[in-house]
């Protein structure tokens, strides 16, 4: 830029040693004490941030004060242990180093000569999520920037493998992500190509129900093209039968993708471990490391059975893309996702896994999975809580059911003041759902620091606030 000597190589030395100080006190604090919630109108918040373009630079150390000031105290604080809401997403101070370092680097991973230790290592890391859910070694896959788009890629190959046309089915349950919606409309599919399968008591899709739609649609004249299952839903973390739902999808050609965004990484773990041969079914399959490796956000991954299939899809060489012959031995990561610029997310994945290993993530992830057994077995056995549906995974749904409350929406506000009262308690954040039409609480445990104590904290805000109603 210019020559101030507020950006001397000595002045930006300090800018970044003070920040990554502050990065550090950040995430090894104890926390707990605070609000992770802004206690401001979000329009207050807004207001803070209208000045005008600068027309004159300021000193790095200013601007980062004020990014202390400003930013940090009404941002949502999601590193805290506290942070129980929709699912959470935490990061250890391993994975913001290497997002540094991927930053200082900017490799473009789309050709190999754009990065090649960053497309290796991008490769090397795909192999490592396909060991530690056991899915298939022939397989493969490609870091995405999030589930939503890994689930409009998954889709994208069940399209393209039946052919595209207005007669297409999809068949999804009720309790599938929103994301697949939008993917469907992304891909220009009309509303009438999606199918709504009823889930059972315990919110699986129905292998009955999705075999009899299959053979309606057949007899109407329609395509069926593929199954959406869901491994962790956003609802309450259920698991579908992936085996079953496999079966109808090998009887009648369909496409079987699962959306494993959230749950599919509790397999990595000993109590997870049932649901590896459902996963290693799946034609394409979406996860979310950074919902549970303890990676930044911006770092998912989609996997299929033919990875041959998906390079023939992706593929698409302009004349200033193509490589030479002894080039083209490696395939370019181009040839794997729709995307083209793309940054070394996988870094951050390679540094995480092999600081800590996958020993310490697996016992992490089960520590997750028991401390959720824990917290609705203390609901069960509450006079005035009930479960609103079986724990799976690592979430716990559940409603505050006190006597003499029989309106089914008294229940409903009464639950909504008593979320609304746990997010005022310092350093907690739970978040709301509606399963079968009802308010529940909703608590999701995949923080890299949380604790069999924060679980207790919660449940005790839980039973003081209920009784403050």
């Amino acid at each position: 830029m210019d020559a101030r000597d507020a950006l001397s190589a000595e002045a930006l030395r300090r800018f970044a040693h003070d920040a990554v100080d502050w990065m550090v006190d950040y995430m090894t604090e104890p926390g707990g004490d605070g609000p992770i919630l802004s206690p401001k109108l979000t329009k207050d918040v807004f207001d803070l941030f209208r000045e005008e373009l600068p027309n004159e630079g300021s000193e790095p150390g200013a601007v980062f004060e004020e990014f202390r000031e400003k930013i940090v105290p009404d941002a949502t604080h999601l590193q805290s242990p506290g942070n129980f809401a929709y699912i959470p997403n935490s990061t250890g101070v391993i994975g913001v180093v290497a997002d540094i370092l991927t930053a200082t680097m900017n490799q473009n991973v789309s050709l190999v000569r754009g990065g090649p230790t960053a497309a290796a290592v991008e490769s090397q890391v795909v192999g490592w999520l396909q060991s530690l859910l056991e899915y298939p070694e022939s397989g493969g896959g490609v870091l995405t920037s999030g589930g939503s788009l890994a689930n409009l890629m998954g889709l994208a190959l069940a399209v393209h493998r039946a052919g595209a046309g207005d007669d297409l089915t999809f068949y999804f349950s009720d309790e599938t992500h929103s994301s697949m919606d939008r993917a469907l409309r992304f891909l220009g599919l009309p509303p009438e190509a999606l199918r709504r399968i009823p889930t059972d008591v315990q919110f699986r899709m129905s292998p009955e129900a999705l075999e009899q739609a299959v053979k309606d649609d057949r007899a109407r004249g329609k395509r069926p093209a593929a199954v959406v299952a869901t491994v962790g839903t956003i609802g309450s973390g259920a698991v579908d039968q992936l085996e079953a739902l496999s079966a109808v999808c090998e009887w009648h050609s369909l496409w079987l993708h699962v959306d494993g965004a959230y749950g599919a990484l509790s397999a990595a773990a000993e109590s997870g471990a049932w649901m590896r041969p459902g996963l290693a079914l799946a034609d394409s399959l979406s996860i979310d490391p950074h919902k549970w490796l303890f990676v930044p956000v911006g770092t998912s991954c989609l996997l299929v059975r033919d990875v041959d299939f998906m390079r023939r899809f992706f593929t698409v060489v302009p004349e200033y893309l193509k490589v030479s012959a002894s080039e083209g031995e490696i395939r370019q990561p181009m040839e794997h996702t729709m995307e083209l610029s793309r940054r070394f997310r996988a870094l951050r994945l390679w540094m995480s896994l092999k600081i800590y290993g996958a020993r310490a993530v697996r016992a992490k992830i089960e520590d997750h999975l028991q401390w959720t057994q824990l917290l609705a077995s203390w609901v069960e056995a509450a006079p005035d809580f009930e479960l609103s549906a079986p724990v799976m995974t690592s979430t716990v749904c559940f409603r505050y059911v006190p006597t003499g409350v029989e309106s089914e929406e008294a229940l409903d506000r009464l639950n909504e003041e008593l979320m609304e009262r746990v997010n005022r308690e310092p350093g907690l954040f739970v978040s709301r759902n509606r399963l079968r039409g009802r308010f529940t609480q909703r608590v999701c445990i995949t923080h890299l620091r949380t604790t069999e104590e924060d679980i207790r904290r919660l449940w005790e805000a839980f039973q003081k606030m209920a009784t403050t109603l």
